[in-house]
């Protein structure tokens, strides 16, 4: 008989509490001190999975198999092993989690319970999830240094493909055997295709910038006043000439035009697919002469200005003045946003060629 895959496993259980109606509870077990945790090695965390019963999605089982997913992300990344088990006492969960038998409670974030005890500064909880999740994770008050721990992974893992797909996978595509399925990753999925082909890129890879500049959100401002689905800045507007980008097809078309456009100052027939998207993506970030600094500067470090990877490596060093102040044309740059952008994006877009093959 074939042994059952983890992630089946998951999903059976999951079922089973939807038609069981019993609350689940999750025993990680330390094999080896994570890198950002605070307990000794061979401590016990006890994990409990019970959202509101009220909740649309723990009928359909979505947060019961959403939190059984990220429970077992974190103790991958946090190096611990899982153990599931039952437990029908339902009614004794908050006494459970106050005497220390339970260390980290999942919940819904208006459970009265929950906010009496908070009060009471007997509990606390971590930064919330998803919005379609409504949960939080909770601890008692000699547990509290865990939520250092708990909110630097949900902070770093929601910014992950991974959290992504878990999210698409339970909360848009409402079943989790249908994530094969997906067939659209935006409503503007028509608007990108047409652009995209006109300046020759696979179109999930403008969606997945677009995603990365504005969560497909076609009234997105920042701070700096960048509007639309593919934040362009005004100015930049001014420069190229787009006219109207209030729209979400005149901000793509426009986007799309100042691609074009870059892809002629920062491309090369005599260099990879790769490294030309990756060079040309962070100038639509950090602009095309910085780039061009960035090249120059890996270039000077002795690495291959024509390899992303290779002036990705250098760029750190560029925000020490040590590095550059006897250098003509080069100025201080952070970069770890344009670093972390063109990460972002590419990885990304692997995902999306995963979720929506040609």
């Amino acid at each position: 008989m074939a042994i059952l895959s983890m992630k089946k496993l998951l999903y059976i259980c999951a079922l089973l509490l939807l038609l069981l109606h019993i609350p689940v509870f999750l025993r990680v077990i330390t094999e080896k001190k994570p890198i950002w945790s605070s307990n000794e090695v061979g401590d016990t965390i006890v994990m409990a999975v019970r959202p509101n019963t009220n909740d649309f999605y723990l009928y359909r089982s979505e947060v019961v198999g959403f939190h059984l997913e990220l429970i077992q992300a974190y103790a991958y990344t946090n190096q611990y092993t899982c153990q599931i088990y039952w437990e029908s006492e339902e009614d004794k969960r908050w006494q459970k989690l106050l005497n220390g038998k339970i260390t980290i409670m999942v919940c819904n974030p208006e459970d009265s319970t929950l906010n009496s005890l908070r009060q009471e500064h007997k509990v606390f909880h971590s930064t919330p999830l998803e919005n379609y999740a409504n949960t939080v994770w909770v601890v008692n008050k000699k547990n509290r240094h865990l939520l250092a721990e708990i909110n630097s992974w949900i902070s770093y893992y929601r910014t992950t493909p991974e959290y992504e797909l878990k999210w698409l996978k339970y909360f848009v595509s409402r079943n989790p055997e249908q994530i094969q399925q997906q067939t659209e990753l935006s409503p503007y999925d028509k608007l990108i295709k047409l652009h995209a082909k006109r300046i020759e890129w696979d179109w999930r890879l403008l969606a997945s910038m677009i995603y990365q500049e504005s969560r497909f959100r076609p009234e997105a401002e920042s701070h700096r006043g960048a509007y639309g689905l593919m934040q362009i800045m005004p100015t930049t507007a001014e420069h190229y000439r787009l006219g109207n980008i209030t729209a979400p097809e005149d901000n793509i078309k426009g986007g799309a035009y100042i691609l074009s456009s870059l892809q002629k100052e920062t491309g090369s027939d005599t260099i990879s697919f790769y490294d030309n998207i990756c060079f040309l993506l962070a100038a639509y970030n950090a602009g095309a002469n910085r780039v061009s600094q960035c090249r120059y500067f890996a270039e000077l470090m002795g690495k291959d200005p024509y390899k992303w990877k290779e002036v990705a490596s250098v760029i750190p060093l560029m925000k020490h003045s040590v590095y550059y102040e006897n250098i003509d044309n080069i100025y201080r740059f952070k970069g770890a946003e344009t670093l972390n952008y063109v990460e972002k994006i590419m990885e990304r877009f692997e995902f999306y060629k995963i979720l929506l093959p040609d």
